[in-house]
């Protein structure tokens, strides 16, 4: 599922992940993710991390609350390295940077399902020229309390 309000943003992402071979929707709100989240659970969400009506951490609280355990990737624009920190304590995949390097989206999503799938890890991510990573995936374990 990915979450972005910008139509053409979403649009274009949900282009870029079928061609990488993963096929999902695509909401523009936070309240129609969570419903969709809970109607349906994905098996990963790409989110905004800020949008309009509310914000990604938001929608990753709620749907745990809920108990959706779906892996969250959020998508930052500018926001601050905090809400990227603010993120992995909730249990969020990853916060990547916008303009988005799909070899690092991808990698991030294959992670995460064969984190979910319990299968063996990709291997090291591809070697891309630029990119920029406020904060990286840190393995489940130091996540533990």
């Amino acid at each position: 599922m990915v979450v972005d309000h910008n139509v053409r943003a979403r649009e274009a992402l949900l282009g870029a992940l079928g061609r990488a071979g993963y096929h999902g929707e695509g909401v523009g709100d936070v309240f129609s993710a969570l419903a969709r989240s809970v109607e349906a659970p994905p098996r990963v969400v790409v989110a905004e991390l800020c949008m309009p009506d509310a914000s990604g951490l938001q929608l990753l609280r709620a749907m745990r609350e809920r108990g959706v355990n779906a892996p969250v990737v959020f998508l930052a624009r500018g926001e601050t390295r905090d809400m990227c920190t603010c993120a992995s304590v909730y249990g969020a995949e990853a916060c990547l940077p916008r303009p988005i390097v799909m070899d690092d989206l991808v990698w991030t999503i294959e992670r995460a399902l064969a984190r979910l799938d319990n299968a063996d890890l990709p291997p090291t991510r591809p070697q891309v020229k630029q990119r920029r990573r406020w904060w990286a995936p840190a393995p489940r374990e130091a996540w533990a309390p």
